[in-house]
């Protein structure tokens, strides 16, 4: 009995140690703290003290073997020393990360020197050559707005948590883990995603959930990073911003060279074009269908040719050729008795693929130009029934689906073959009216966005050849319906409102339904605005060239310039492409063909048009 108790007295005794080594040592390991004052939106760094951090971080590079001493914070940022808000400060170089620290609790002109200490500590016996130093990139993000994680809010909203990736972070105390808007950002992780880098694989979504409830946080971050001159550049989804009032459209022609270079750059030997690449793998990706793989390879050489025209240097018009020919070698299918050309992959052969092989070769020097041409034609006329509907499928014979894209683009084609050269293709305009016709009625039926650009340019061009006023009208009424909820007022400042006024076209969709939509959007708008303005009405010319200054402020957001790979190694994959969206940053080659046709057009339009997208109209 005595050694029970004294056993007893023992257990408890160290239990008592137990609890004061605990409570001795605060507890569970939790590595930041909520006191002091913190920041949020309206009060965080000003762009002055984004630049003065910037410029601090690097200056402190520069000197790190030359000095010694405490650090202090520079002056110029002492309104910022109270504020307790976590951040982190990192150093890229060619898409590698060269450094990184979290301030993680305690006064910014506590936690900022020990930063600059640090930086030192890390980079002791590393020397940067001037080039080297020029290319650094320095990033920062505070992070703001930290609220208590409430499960209520994923599960009645996760319909559209998929496109609120990377506006949001989360913050486990108990673990002192944060996971940052930019890091979902950059490892595109998906919704879906997210559970599992938060609770593993075994426990599902709702299990998780309940398990971070009352130990998580939810948070979002000021994220910036210095440019070439030095100046900050604040990111968004590590993309930077573009005000609706800052649209210049020498910026256009900059950028379409920036896209041609990434052609040229990304082309094989053999004449290919990377179909996708995922930055966050490091290496290109495989598509999945055949088809897909093919329409939007096609597509995207019928750009290649129109921008080596636009370019006009034979290098590039020499590229171009190379795959467009390639393309044509490995997928072209001639039936001489026929005289008809279509293109064939695997068991299948569609009116997309046709189509843009067709507007390839309408904008190439081909040799056998000529007769490809007329051989597609007579292949997409082939294809039309008589009520002016389009058989989208030549193989398998009994397929037809798609009717919301494959007969736009025939349609498009066949009007850029009659622009060419009219007297020689009478029958086409009588035909695409046939066609207007039915599927003006197939749109309010089964009205989609997605319908809305290619049946837009194609039915634009039927204007112009007939002036027929029930074809113009028609043009207004699909791009009524594309901008009913792009109400765009001006002066738009937070990024979230842009955000949900600029990608979902309807705000009841969780996401779109076509990728890029801006830059598939901007490729018929163009034609609506010009429309418009043709025919002198100012309520649309007005909601046109609003919707324009939007999506093109968007386009600029998707496409990788030398300011937003930084984290990217492989930069010779991504420069001057476009990334499939803001939750998205994969690359894939129709997003650079609808991207720079939409850029392309904009740049082609004409002086008192263009005036309306880049000269924001005085309230």
């Amino acid at each position: 009995m005595k050694t029970r108790r004294t056993l007893l007295i023992l257990l408890i005794f160290a239990a008592l140690i137990g609890l004061g080594i605990y409570f001795f040592k605060g507890g569970p390991k939790t590595r930041f703290s909520f006191s002091g004052p913190h920041f949020d939106f309206l009060s965080g760094p000003t762009s002055e003290e984004k630049s003065e951090i910037l410029q601090t971080v690097r200056d402190r590079l520069k000197r790190c073997e030359n000095s010694a001493g405490p650090e202090t914070v520079p002056s110029r940022l002492a309104r910022l020393n109270p504020y307790t808000n976590p951040y982190y400060v990192r150093l890229w170089l060619k898409g590698k990360k060269l450094f990184e620290r979290r301030g993680q609790g305690g006064a910014f002109e506590a936690s900022f020197p020990k930063t600059l200490q640090h930086l030192c500590a890390q980079m002791k016996g590393r020397e940067f050559s001037p080039e080297e130093l020029k290319e650094v990139r320095v990033e920062v993000s505070f992070a703001y707005d930290l609220k208590p994680f409430d499960e209520r809010y994923f599960l009645e909203k996760k319909k559209r948590l998929s496109s609120e990736m990377g506006l949001f972070g989360i913050f486990l105390p108990e673990e002192g883990r944060w996971i940052y808007p930019a890091d979902f950002s950059r490892r595109n992780v998906p919704f879906k995603k997210l559970f599992r880098a938060l609770c593993g694989k075994e426990k599902g979504q709702e299990e998780c959930l309940d398990s971070i409830e009352g130990r998580a946080f939810i948070f979002r971050a000021f994220n910036f990073v210095d440019t070439e001159d030095g100046s900050p550049l604040d990111l968004f989804r590590l993309s930077p911003f573009y005000s609706l009032k800052t649209l210049e459209a020498e910026e256009v022609d900059r950028r379409l060279h920036l896209l041609g270079d990434w052609f040229l750059s990304n082309l094989s030997e053999e004449g290919n074009l990377p179909y996708l690449f995922v930055p966050s793998l490091g290496r290109q990706a495989k598509a999945k269908n055949p088809r897909h793989y093919w329409v939007r390879q096609w597509m995207a050489t019928w750009f290649f040719q129109r921008l080596a025209n636009f370019i006009d240097e034979p290098d590039f018009r020499q590229a171009a050729l190379k795959n467009l020919t390639k393309n044509l070698e490995r997928t072209l299918k001639i039936e001489e008795d026929r005289e008809i050309a279509y293109i064939r992959y695997g068991g299948e052969a569609d009116l997309g693929c046709a189509s843009g092989a067709l507007m390839s070769l309408l904008e190439s020097r081909h040799p056998e130009r000529a007769k490809l041409i007329r051989y597609l034609a007579n292949f997409i006329l082939g294809q039309q029934e008589a009520n002016g509907k389009f058989r989208t499928f030549y193989l398998p014979a009994d397929r037809d689906d798609n009717q919301d894209f494959y007969p736009g683009e025939a349609m498009l084609a066949l009007m850029i073959l009659y622009e060419k050269d009219p007297k020689a293709h009478l029958q086409i305009p009588e035909r695409m009216d046939k066609a207007f016709r039915y599927y003006r009625d197939h749109f309010r039926a089964h009205p989609n966005p997605a319908f809305v650009p290619w049946q837009t340019e194609a039915l634009y061009k039927l204007f112009q050849a007939q002036k027929n006023r029930e074809v113009a009208d028609f043009i207004f009424e699909m791009n009524d319906f594309l901008v009913k909820v792009k109400k765009v007022p001006e002066g738009v400042s937070r990024f979230e409102e842009l955000e949900s006024l600029g990608r979902l076209y309807d705000p009841s969709e969780p996401r779109p339904k076509a990728s890029i939509v801006s830059g598939g959007h901007t490729e018929g708008m163009t034609d609506a605005l010009t429309l418009a303005v043709e025919l002198q009405d100012r309520e649309r010319v007005k909601a046109y060239s609003q919707a324009l200054r939007l999506w093109l402020s968007l386009l600029f957001r998707l496409q990788y310039t030398s300011e937003n790979s930084f984290y990217v190694p492989q930069q010779k994959a991504v420069l001057g492409a476009f990334r499939i969206s803001e939750t998205d940053n994969n690359v894939q080659v129709d997003n650079n063909q609808h991207g720079g046709n939409a850029l392309l057009k904009v740049h082609l339009l004409n002086r008192k048009v263009s005036s309306l997208v880049f000269e924001v109209p005085q309230k």
